[in-house]
């Protein structure tokens, strides 16, 4: 039985996690844009060649915590240590210096890359635990449930507190930087309390050299039709995150004419919702499986973006509550069900081959999340540039019309196209109940 505790603490890492994903998503190309003064094209690059850098440290995490030996397991060790480069990474990439050409593409991708590092050295052996933390697929998905719950708080701390706390300060540059500061240090305290309130959770032996070897990882991994049909679920699934993402703050701004402290309203609501709804989906997972539950909650994803092509300005402030709470539901089903699926692949592959490599396998998955949303952000960067957004000048620039649709678009259709394609892909994903199946020790 995992003791609560660890389940609590495991929970709470994400809070951590989701504060840094989401403040990024949600700010940072708007003020690379905005306030720094980079074309939203080459912005967008910027950040995506940070993500495909992921594509190579990722895996390669996922093998160096399978194989990490410490008195303190394998994998919270480098919570400890991701817990402070993660608590740096966001004042690096809100400082916004005083450079201009070269040195100020040298800056950025500087803290970007310091970013990518960090996020990768928490999360990695992060998602790996839970496989190792419980044999039985129901109470992976309620660990991940945790997981959720702390994943709609971080959103809210990012998606209202971020916002709030730029207008406190003063806006600008200076506003920005100041609310990385303060957001940084509860990154911090998130992480390292993760880290020791995890002391307790269940770990299984570190992995030899021998079956480590990346490249036979990696044919391994191209063997498991599980996993690659999670995998491409999964991007899909994030691509159309990174869209909605990127340009819900253009969105909220320039089309629909409304303040920041607007993005409350809606992230607010999302994260009511999900802690509401993550209880109840769990239980309902239960009844008719994750795929069915995971199909449902695309299906509330879908309906709700599209809503958003039709707003126009002067929409009610109950309107972004009731499309906030709506999408909350639909992502809280799609996120829980994905990561215990994820959970439920790794444990079928260690009953069948009896190898514990959780590790190697969360390092893809983190990889897919980062190409996932290198090719989203790519894409409304691209968009925005394309149709004529004009960078620099804060939110006194009047924007064409041209680019306005392409926000629009952005927000809507894109990832209601993207969520429908990962819910086909996410019915061919079928692990074996492990529960069921005869145990298998995990092969050292």
């Amino acid at each position: 039985m995992t003791p609560k505790k660890a389940i609590i603490g495991w929970g709470i890492g994400s809070l951590g996690i989701a504060l840094l994903y989401n403040t990024t998503n949600l700010l940072l190309l708007r003020f690379l844009v905005d306030y720094v003064g980079i074309a939203a094209g080459l912005a967008a690059t910027l950040i995506a060649l940070s993500k495909i850098y992921d594509t190579v440290t990722d895996p390669f995490m996922g093998v160096i915590t399978d194989r990490t030996k410490s008195r303190f397991g394998r994998r919270r060790p480098w919570l400890f240590v991701g817990a402070i480069l993660c608590s740096v990474a966001l004042p690096l990439l809100f400082l916004g210096p005083q450079l201009t050409g070269v040195w100020l593409v040298v800056w950025v991708l500087f803290g970007l890359f310091w970013y990518a590092t960090a996020y990768t050295v928490f999360s990695v052996p992060y998602m790996a635990m839970p496989a190792e933390m419980s044999d039985e697929p129901h109470m992976r998905s309620v660990i991940f449930a945790w997981r959720v719950k702390a994943i709609a708080i971080g959103q809210f701390v990012a998606g209202a507190g971020g916002p709030a706390l730029i207008v406190y300060f003063g806006g600008g540059q200076e506003g920005h930087f100041s609310m990385a500061i303060v957001l940084g240090a509860f990154i911090f305290i998130t992480m390292m309390a993760s880290f020791y309130l995890t002391s307790g959770a269940r770990a299984l032996p570190a992995t030899t050299v021998e079956h480590s070897d990346f490249r036979t990882q990696v044919r391994t991994l191209i063997q498991d039709k599980n996993l690659l049909w999670l995998l491409s679920a999964k991007m899909m699934h994030l691509i159309a995150v990174a869209f909605a993402s990127a340009a819900t703050a253009f969105f909220t701004l320039r089309v629909l004419e409304v303040p920041d402290t607007y993005l409350a309203l809606i992230f607010g609501a999302a994260t009511i919702a999900i802690l509401i709804a993550t209880p109840l989906l769990t239980m309902l997972s239960k009844r008719i499986g994750k795929q069915n539950t995971y199909s449902l909650s695309v299906a509330i994803y879908i309906l709700t973006s599209l809503s958003w092509y039709f707003a126009e300005p002067g929409l009610p402030a109950p309107v972004f509550v009731i499309i906030g709470f709506s999408l909350g539901v639909g992502g809280a089903g799609m996120m829980l069900m994905a990561q215990s699926l994820l959970a439920d692949v790794m444990a079928d592959d260690r009953a069948r081959n009896g190898y514990s490599r959780e590790g190697v396998y969360a390092g893809f998955y983190t990889t897919i999340e980062k190409l996932s949303y290198a090719f989203g952000i790519v894409l409304v960067g691209g968009l925005l540039q394309w149709f004529g957004y004009v960078q620099g000048g804060g939110v006194d620039v009047v924007q064409p019309e041209a680019a306005l649709k392409a926000i629009r678009f952005s927000v809507s259709i894109a990832p209601a196209a993207f969520a429908f394609i990962a819910a086909v892909m996410m019915t061919r994903v079928r692990p074996a109940d492990s529960s069921s199946a005869k145990p298998v020790a995990a092969k050292p």
